[in-house]
């Protein structure tokens, strides 16, 4: 009889590991997802960072494309305290310039930040 136990008790225990890691798994990759931000001029619309972007790109087609190329407005400095300045320029610039509002000029910056190559400023 114990040669049937202990086969049945090592099958019970490797099913118990593999439940445990399966749960373990899908916990972490939960706790791991995007997590969506708000818009301060509108509270109630929420934006995944991943479509930020592509709206950003219909943002800058729309507004910007027809008097300025993506290269031209997305180059930034490659130090981090000249890029800071640079975006709130950037951020400037768009809310004076265009006819898009608030939320969309942070589209765009968002979609122009993501295509810019980092370049020296030496």
């Amino acid at each position: 009889m114990r040669h049937v136990v202990v086969p049945r008790v090592a099958l019970g225990i490797s099913l118990a590991l593999v439940a445990a890691s399966l749960l373990f798994a899908r916990a972490r990759s939960a706790g791991s997802r995007s997590r969506p931000f708000r818009i301060r001029e509108d509270a109630s619309e929420t934006i995944d960072a991943g479509l930020d972007r592509v709206a950003g790109e219909r943002l800058f087609q729309r507004h910007c494309a027809s008097c300025h190329t993506i290269e031209e407005l997305s180059v930034l400095p490659a130090s981090d305290r000249d890029r800071g300045l640079a975006v709130l320029e950037m951020l400037e610039f768009l809310g004076e310039h265009g006819a898009s509002n608030a939320a969309e000029d942070r589209r765009i910056l968002v979609y122009l930040l993501a295509r810019s190559p980092r370049t020296d400023s030496r």
